[in-house]
């Protein structure tokens, strides 16, 4: 029988709401990368899933997609089961959410953090790139933008609310660097939702936040299906072309002066959406191609894998892993692609693959708790007035936030970016305190005067 996709559609903001309830009820402290995730994980299943409930649409293989929509459905709702079970296990238990310390935070860190940022992202990339297990580095430098401006918008909220929307528009130029850089929107779409998420959880009232996020989700769905129609000149342009800076701005400009807002009626914006905001198609084929008897199911085996890639390449040289997902959804959906297309296995098909739907639901629950247990702490020392200890957990957590990877990228930006962190805070930022501090100190009353 086939899957109802508009009755699963419902589970997603349902399992939205339980999460706020019971986030309020227990007042855990939290900085959005739950619903950063879940956010992620709707771009990847959820719109690809609806497109297919309208009666106008016309897309082969359906029973595919719904099929996979069944398994993403059960993942959203197994993974607010773990996310929603940590702070009511805790608050069972009598653990108390209310900072037990209050730091004065040091206002000049968001600087540092975008300066460190920027150098190990930009300046530092071709060396970093070169040596093993420290291209790593580059991807935490790019996180580490990403939560400058977050403490630049919560620093100007605590100031009176002044600048906020300043900085908020600042993380606007994110996907602008990584389209113009290198051709890719997703990296950035990604950056500017964590902040705005973040931004989201103490936002008050929480009407406007809602509203707000009504409009932006429709204004960046039309923009994905705008980009999507420009993509094949831009990345022509920035990759073989090698055009100049003035010449690639160019080309990225028409997507806003030819600009087309999402119409759902019509058909190349819906096979845009269908084509790469929807993964659902992939699950549903890996669970036909099982069923089939063509292939075994993985037995854990990417998932041990996820486990051993975080060891470093300069201990292990001959480590077998790389980032990306490989051909683990060629060899599970017996479809071949273009030499050089990279194709996302995504956490659904990936804990399918390896135990089936019990792997989906199991393997969500503890991704749930997971993620949580970041969210936590993140937003415990943030409230504390620990921003070095609020980085540490919120680079780290961000980690997570890849819904369409694989578990070996997800495990080795995690563990990158909490070596990343402790270098950055304890010997970086402790060793050269003093200077650092004394210069922003100085740039500071320059700046006033």
């Amino acid at each position: 029988m086939t899957f109802d996709i508009q009755t699963g559609l419902y589970a997603w903001p349902i399992v939205i709401f339980i999460c706020l309830v019971v986030f309020k009820k227990t007042s855990m402290p939290n900085s959005g990368l739950v619903f950063a995730y879940i956010t992620s994980l709707m771009i990847n299943h959820f719109f690809g899933g609806l497109i297919y409930t309208f009666p106008w649409a016309n897309f082969p293989d359906p029973e595919s997609v719904a099929r996979g929509f069944e398994m993403s459905t059960y993942a959203v709702i197994f993974f607010g089961i773990g996310a929603v079970s940590l702070p009511l296990t805790l608050k069972t238990f009598q653990v108390s959410f209310k900072p037990t310390k209050m730091l004065k935070p040091n206002n000049n860190l968001p600087f540092v953090y975008g300066v460190t940022g920027i150098l190990f992202f930009y300046v530092l990339r071709p060396v970093l790139s070169r040596i093993p297990s420290f291209a790593t580095f580059v991807g935490a430098g790019w996180s580490l933008l990403v939560i400058s401006i977050c403490l630049f918008t919560w620093r100007a909220w605590l100031n009176g609310r002044k600048k906020v929307l300043r900085w908020l528009a600042l993380a606007l130029i994110l996907p602008v660097i990584t389209v113009v850089g290198s051709g890719f929107l997703g990296f950035g779409a990604a950056a500017v939702a964590v902040c705005f998420i973040f931004f989201g959880t103490f936002y008050r009232p929480k009407w406007k936040v809602w509203t707000a996020s009504v409009i932006v989700l429709y204004l960046s769905l039309s923009l994905f299906v705008t980009y999507m129609r420009e993509r094949g000149d831009l990345r022509q342009a920035i990759w073989y072309e090698k055009q100049t800076l003035f010449q690639k701005m160019e080309k990225f400009s028409k997507i806003f002066t030819d600009f087309e807002f999402l119409d759902i009626h019509n058909e190349q914006h819906l096979e845009r959406i269908d084509s790469r905001l929807n993964q659902n198609f992939l699950v549903g084929k890996s669970m036909d191609y099982i069923a089939q008897g063509a292939v075994d199911l993985a037995h854990g085996q990417t998932i041990s894998d996820a486990l051993l890639a975080v060891i470093p390449r300069i201990i292990w040289p001959d480590k077998p892993f790389y980032g990306g997902s490989g051909t683990i959804v060629s060899d599970y959906t017996g479809i071949e692609f273009a030499q050089g297309t990279s194709i996302g296995v995504g956490q659904v098909m990936e804990f399918y693959i390896n135990f089936g739907k019990a792997g989906v639901c199991v393997g969500f629950a503890i991704y749930g708790i997971l993620v949580a247990m970041f969210d936590l702490m993140s937003g415990l020392r943030l409230k504390e007035g620990d921003w070095p200890g609020f980085s540490f957990w919120f680079l780290s957590g961000m980690g997570f936030i890849q819904a369409g990877g694989s578990l070996i990228e997800v495990a080795g930006t995690v563990a990158s970016s909490l070596v990343f962190c402790v270098f950055l805070n304890k010997y970086i930022l402790q060793k050269y305190k003093g200077t650092v501090l004394n210069r922003l100190r100085f740039w500071d009353k320059k700046r006033a005067r």
